[in-house]
Parts: structure tokens; C-alpha cells; sequence
């Protein structure tokens, strides 16, 4: 684990532990159930728990600390009282503080999870008990995928928006400093000026 955190390090990440468990529950779930569909055949329901176990972990660390530290986003379902379920979105609006790798391994990895897992869902088409475990994964990577597409899509609108006002309140500023410069001046005129005053001392 250490090899693999100066690994994560030495690529620029300014978060190398949580890019680490980005990946780490994704591979070990896949690992196991790679392992135990192919070279060995160990009891299902041990490997079923095993797996169901990685993808909650993978779900929670991808939902709520990953998207957070590597990218800035966060996205989470309320369920209002009258049953009616609405998407919230946060976006960290500073976004230097955010790297490339960063940015890039985790698009990558939340992209590709449910992908995989689309894949090994059509291999296990006629083994029922896999297919039920890799449509499990389908579904908890794919919720995660969806929520950061919605996420991102929501944070690239509130920068356009806020853009636009920018926009619109520097032009009206500009506008107005314009017409302020070429409105004629209001002053009153200037007095004549007047004859200086004669000094007493002058007079004597």
C-alpha cells in the first residue's frame, strides 16, 4: 500500500489516500469475483456478502469523500416527506485547488466501474446467482455515475450563470461610466472675475 500512495504521489495527487480507495474497492470486488467465477468455486453466498460489502464501501467512499476532495463535487437524494425525491448538488468554487491526475482517475474509474460490470453481467447471462451480484454492482456504480453527471452538469450551470451576470453587470457599469462622460456639464458658469480690492496701506 505504501509503493502505491508514492506511486499516487509522485503523480501529481494532492490526495493520494482517497485516490487510492477510489480504486481499491473497485479492484478488489473485481479481483474476487474475477478469481472465484474462473479459477476456484468457493461458497457463493461468502463471495456474495464479500462483494456486496466492496460495492457499499466503493459507493459511500465515491459519494461522499472522493467527488468532495478529488474534484469538488457532491451530490445526494432527499426523499421529501410527501414521497417526492429531489437531486442536491454542491461544487467547490475555488477549482485550483483541484489537480489533473486527480481529476482524470476519478472520471476514468467512475466511468469505467459500471461499464465493467455491464460486461461481466452479459457473460454471467445464464449463471443467475453471478448475474444477480454483477447487477448489483451495475446498479450502485451506475447511481454514483449518474449523480456526478448531474453534479457536474448543475456546477457548469451556476458558472455560466454567474459568468453572465458578471457580463451583464460590467456592461450596464460601462454604459453608464460612457454616458456620464459625454452628458454635458450642469455647472453653473463661472463669475466674471472681479477687480482686486484696494489695499489701505496703498492709500496712504
Amino acid at each position: 500500500m505504501e509503493i502505491f500512495l508514492v506511486l499516487l504521489t509522485s503523480m501529481a495527487s494532492r490526495h493520494p489516500v482517497a485516490l487510492f480507495f477510489l480504486l481499491f474497492f473497485k479492484v478488489a470486488a473485481f479481483l474476487i469475483y474475477l478469481f472465484c467465477t474462473t479459477f476456484a468455486n468457493p461458497p457463493f453466498v461468502l463471495i456474495f456478502i464479500i462483494c456486496i460489502l466492496l460495492f457499499a464501501f466503493d459507493f459511500w467512499t465515491v459519494k461522499n469523500v472522493s467527488g468532495r476532495l478529488l474534484v469538488g463535487l457532491r451530490w445526494w437524494n432527499e426523499v421529501k416527506p410527501d414521497g417526492a425525491s429531489t437531486w442536491n448538488f454542491e461544487s467547490a468554487t475555488d477549482r485550483s485547488r483541484y489537480t489533473h491526475a486527480d481529476s482524470t482517475f476519478f472520471w476514468v474509474s467512475l466511468v469505467a466501474t459500471p461499464v465493467v460490470w455491464v460486461l461481466m453481467s452479459v457473460l454471467a447471462i445464464f449463471k443467475p446467482t453471478w448475474l444477480m451480484l454483477c447487477l448489483a454492482g451495475v446498479i450502485l456504480s451506475g447511481t454514483n455515475l449518474i449523480g456526478y453527471l448531474k453534479c457536474k452538469k448543475d456546477a457548469r450551470k451556476n458558472v455560466t450563470q454567474f459568468l453572465t451576470q458578471q457580463g451583464l453587470r460590467l456592461a450596464t457599469s460601462t454604459l453608464l461610466n460612457q454616458a456620464d462622460s459625454t452628458a454635458p456639464s450642469s455647472a453653473p458658469p463661472a463669475a466674471p472675475p472681479t477687480a482686486p480690492s484696494a489695499n489701505p496701506f496703498d492709500q496712504v
